[in-house]
């Protein structure tokens, strides 16, 4: 966290928690999606209901694709840092 030269990334082994967080938060949007849809129902909006239980949790699981996307891209940025670094300081060392 002090480490002023960025010498090694906190972003990698926080992935697993954020990713952890985004399912929590993903889950919590599927059970709303279906309770919003089911309130429509109940009070008569039978189509914006329909609408509600189709739509949303297709939204929530596209959300989340995207933060696994996101979040794998991140992985590979810093992978991409490693072996960088890895192959410059092969040729250094020569």
């Amino acid at each position: 966290m002090f480490d002023f030269g960025f010498t090694r990334f906190i972003t990698s082994s926080l992935v697993k928690f954020f990713w952890g967080l985004y399912v929590i938060i993903g889950i919590l949007g599927f059970v709303a999606a279906i309770l919003i849809g089911l309130y429509y129902f109940l009070q008569g909006e039978t189509l914006v209901g329909t609408v509600a239980i189709l739509v949303l949790p297709v939204v929530v699981v596209f959300y989340l694709l995207c933060i696994r996307m996101g979040l794998e891209l991140a992985i590979v940025f810093f992978r991409i840092e490693t072996h960088l670094r890895c192959i410059r300081e092969h040729y250094e060392n020569k």
